[in-house]
């Protein structure tokens, strides 16, 4: 009994840690060491999303930045089925020392997703 009953809380603990979109967000333009204020960066962002079905569209995808300020973005692209994927250019906006991010949220009754990217300014 007491097999049965961790193999559940197991179980629920994953079930309970999974997210509906696969979201990964990479630098598209040249990788840099590091990076100062005023440097632009090309980001790709790739959303999949796990369920076939996901009552919000690609539009819905929310972006908050820290540090950094979204200049420009392509539309999305469904390069396959629940696959889709855009490029942001980015400058970075945050003092020497500190961190720049980028969240990217989707939020919707099957659990959503999140990414968020990070980069050190020096």
């Amino acid at each position: 009994m007491k097999y049965i009953t961790i193999l559940m809380m197991i179980a629920f603990i994953f079930i309970g840690t999974a997210n509906a979109c696969d979201i990964k967000v990479s630098i598209y333009s040249e990788k840099k060491e590091s990076y100062k204020p005023g440097d632009e960066i090309t980001l790709l962002v790739n959303v999949h999303l796990t369920h076939r079905r996901c009552p919000e569209g690609i539009e819905a995808t929310q972006f908050k930045e820290s540090g950094l300020k979204i200049l420009a973005g392509t539309k999305w692209v469904e390069e396959s089925k629940g696959n889709f994927s855009m490029k942001l250019k980015v400058k970075v906006t945050g003092a020497v020392g500190e961190k720049a991010k980028l969240q990217v949220l989707r939020e919707c009754n099957k659990e959503g997703g999140e990414a968020v990217f990070k980069i050190s300014i020096n």
